[in-house]
């Protein structure tokens, strides 16, 4: 099944349609100076939520697209009485994991990196979690992306709206298509994931112009 949660969405007051500039997803992460995400440099915007449940996943803290606290042991300092408060600590070990962000917000950040895109041939790559749980609002960003002159990828299972991701592949110069597991029985049982879906998805894109890469994991 598709995961039907979306980004946060403000509907316009008259005739009901989406605002463009008023669109909100949640991301925990923006990675600057990537090298493995795509040609050149990348600035690599990390989407929360992804309905699968992968056991070695990378970033499992974006799995749930609720807001969470967490406490890294590496940064705590032990205090004697832990307030458990993102504001309050003193090392930042304890830290929440997600914000809201708009797509004029996460223009203004990926434009500070403009001079790598330059220099390298680089890029903005979208990634997760799983961006088709920000469909609406991916497809937004990265029209007004191309439409700024920028080079852009994306990084999905493909375990999502397929329409949404045959969208977003209209504006896009890279597709990092991750196959998570290629047997059909194995994948709905370990990681819940509907590969007659996923290969369908895949076959479509191909027939886009997007150039696709398949990265096995």
């Amino acid at each position: 099944m598709s995961c039907d949660c979306q980004a946060s969405e403000i509907l316009g007051s008259e005739s009901g349609e989406l605002v463009a500039s008023q669109l909100k997803a949640r991301v925990f992460n923006i990675q600057r100076y990537s090298l493995n995400d795509g040609d050149g440099i990348r600035t690599v915007v990390f989407f929360k939520g992804c309905p699968l449940k992968c056991p070695w996943c990378a970033n499992p803290e974006s799995r749930s697209i609720d807001l969470v606290n967490i406490r890294r042991e590496a940064k705590c300092l032990h205090c004697d009485v832990c307030e458990q408060d993102v504001d309050e600590c003193p090392s930042g070990a304890f830290e929440q994991v997600g914000y809201d962000v708009t797509v004029d917000e996460l223009l203004k950040e990926i434009a500070k990196d403009d001079v790598f895109y330059q220099t390298s041939g680089g890029g903005v790559t979208l990634s997760g979690g799983e961006i088709l749980v920000h469909g609406r609002f991916c497809i937004e960003l990265l029209k007004q992306l191309k439409t700024l002159g920028y080079k852009t990828a994306i990084e999905t299972s493909g375990h999502g709206n397929s329409k949404q991701l045959g969208e977003m592949a209209q504006y896009c110069d890279e597709i990092l298509f991750d196959f998570k597991m290629m047997d059909e029985t194995r994948a709905k049982e370990v990681i819940g994931i509907n590969l007659d879906k996923v290969l369908s998805s895949f076959t479509a894109l191909m027939n886009t112009l997007a150039r696709s890469f398949l990265d096995y994991r």
